[in-house]
């Protein structure tokens, strides 16, 4: 990564523009998905004992805010590849607990 973009560095913009989004594109469609699959899995799972997709809801947004912060803190003190391996790790955990969270809904 740092070898392409060490080379867009004299780039136009619009370059710059279109490989951004090429390289970030798959991320975010990768990173998009789990949220959507894990609404519907509740959904599925909770239909007849009450209704857990608003703590989902504000699980999220806090994760979000509170990950955004240590995000900044963990790049400050360690670096961006430091942070992209934690962010990667949380992903992980994720989906781990992915599998949890659909046993436990399978038992009820």
């Amino acid at each position: 990564m740092p070898f392409i973009l060490n080379r867009l560095v004299g780039a136009p913009f619009t370059s710059k523009l279109v490989i951004s989004a090429l390289l970030l594109a798959p991320l975010g469609f990768a990173m998009g998905m789990p949220f959507p699959a894990g609404l519907r899995a509740l959904a599925a799972s909770h239909a007849a004992s009450g209704n857990p997709i608003e703590w989902a809801w504000a699980m999220n947004a806090a994760s979000s805010v509170l990950g955004s912060v240590v995000a900044i803190i963990i790049a400050i003190q360690f670096g961006l590849n430091v942070t992209l391996i934690c962010g990667a790790t949380a992903y992980l955990l994720a989906l781990l607990l992915r599998g949890k969270l659909l046993g436990a809904a399978s038992a009820a």
